[in-house]
């Protein structure tokens, strides 16, 4: 049986069908209700309870896990900043109580949602598997600290861990996502308008949801290095990307200014050797993926 954490977020509800689809067995556990958990049939088992509190881990950990998917997390860079200690205890000490958990009951495998945030800011460097870890937010830190917890578990514990650093992740049924591309869908279908925070030159590497899904299968079923960045290797832009987009849906946008971010990184630009060592192949162009992603916004997504 796979655990799957955050089973209703976007990445976790897109995986969980992947799973039962290929008829895996999934226990999936969040805070939120899981959308139509019955697609599951016997393949799926879902708890609604919090990964903080013991006696959602106990209940979790009286079923038979042979791997885990942690992809629970606050993720939220600026609110880290307001809230460091919350982010810390959701974040870091729930990663290290399942860590100590799965190896008590002899779970295999443990695949861990990073972020290339732990590099902290490079500039126009490329971000490597390599990148010494210099995260600038508390969001950063505790990614950051929860892949050392990975790395001392494997060594001490012989558990194989996998830290899958994501880039910017796009794709269908993300209405509930608040990122930039979910941003440009809505505004396409509703008033227009769209902010983009400084010039709009800060560069980005986005990654299309089916690419993420087949690097977490494949990390599932294969002995893998512990460390790979999960990303296209092909940065732009958020002005080209908006262009991008206004090419696919075909539809003017009311475009505005607003003050930078605090903090913001200049660029993110990634070296995805490691995703394609592990047999992943050719991830999703850009347009191909927009397309597929504006396609399901609007047949979907109501105002």
């Amino acid at each position: 049986m796979i655990l799957v954490t955050g089973a209703a977020g976007f990445i976790g509800r897109n995986l969980v069908r992947e799973l039962v689809y290929k008829k895996q067995s999934v226990l999936a556990v969040d805070l939120e209700e899981l959308e139509n958990p019955a697609i599951g049939g016997e393949y799926l088992k879902f708890i609604r309870g919090d990964l903080r509190n013991n006696d959602t881990l106990n209940e979790i950990f009286n079923h038979n896990i042979d791997a885990v998917v942690h992809l629970a997390a606050f993720t939220r860079v600026l609110d880290s900043v307001n809230r460091p200690r919350d982010y810390f205890v959701n974040n870091v000490v729930v990663t290290e109580n399942l860590l100590e958990l799965a190896v008590q009951n002899k779970v295999k495998k443990f695949l861990f949602a990073s972020s290339n945030a732990v590099a902290g800011d490079v500039g126009f460097s490329l971000i490597t598997a390599k990148n010494s870890l210099s995260p600038q937010s508390p969001y950063g830190a505790t990614k950051a600290a929860s892949e050392m917890m990975l790395s001392a578990f494997q060594y001490s514990y012989g558990i194989q861990t996998v830290r899958l650093r994501f880039t910017n992740i796009y794709g269908t049924d993300m209405a509930t996502k608040d990122s930039f591309i979910a941003r440009l869908c809505k505004a396409t279908m509703g008033n227009k308008k769209i902010e983009i925070y400084g010039d709009g030159n800060q560069v980005r590497d986005y990654i299309f949801l089916e690419d993420v899904l087949n690097a977490i299968d494949t990390c599932l079923s294969l002995d893998v290095p512990e460390i790979i960045v999960v990303g296209s290797g092909s940065s732009i832009s958020v002005n080209e990307l908006v262009d991008e987009f206004q090419n696919v849906t075909k539809v003017k946008l009311d475009i505005s200014y607003v003050a930078a971010k605090t903090g913001e990184m200049k660029a993110v630009i990634v070296d995805n050797s490691t995703l394609k060592a592990i047999g992943v192949g050719e991830v999703t162009e850009l347009q191909a993926g927009l397309e597929k992603t504006w396609n399901w916004f609007a047949s979907n997504f109501k105002n």
